[in-house]
Parts: structure tokens; C-alpha cells; sequence
């Protein structure tokens, strides 16, 4: 038998994942968000890359901007 609480908590769950979900890319780290909005760009440039190597060449980007 299902009682009012458990109906109650699952109700809580779903809005919790449905909201996780939903903001899913607003927790991007910058390392990650640099990479999403850099591929397809460095991709363009660089047809012949294979993925592998575009993210190579895209490390290095990174590593060359970062002020220390």
C-alpha cells in the first residue's frame, strides 16, 4: 500500500531531477565551458584533426591563456 508520504517524496524527487536536468549545463567548470564553446571552432580550423588531437590543440589554448 502506498501512503501519502512516499507519494509526497517521490513527487520531490522528480521536481529535483526535472530542475538538475533542466540547469544541467549551468554547472559547466570553465575548463569545460572553454571546451564547448571552443571546439567547433578549432574543428573548422582544423578539419583534418582527428577528436583526439583537437583536444590536444585545445589543452594548449587553454594552457597559453591562463594567467598564473
Amino acid at each position: 500500500m502506498v501512503m501519502k508520504n512516499d507519494i509526497e517524496e517521490c513527487v520531490v524527487i522528480a521536481e529535483l531531477l526535472a530542475k538538475t536536468k533542466n540547469n544541467k549545463n549551468e554547472h559547466l567548470c570553465k575548463y569545460k565551458q572553454f571546451i564547448k564553446d571552443n571546439y567547433s571552432k578549432i574543428r573548422k580550423k582544423y578539419p583534418f584533426l582527428s577528436n583526439k588531437e583537437t583536444y590536444l590543440v585545445l589543452a594548449e589554448e587553454w594552457n597559453g591563456q591562463q594567467v598564473i
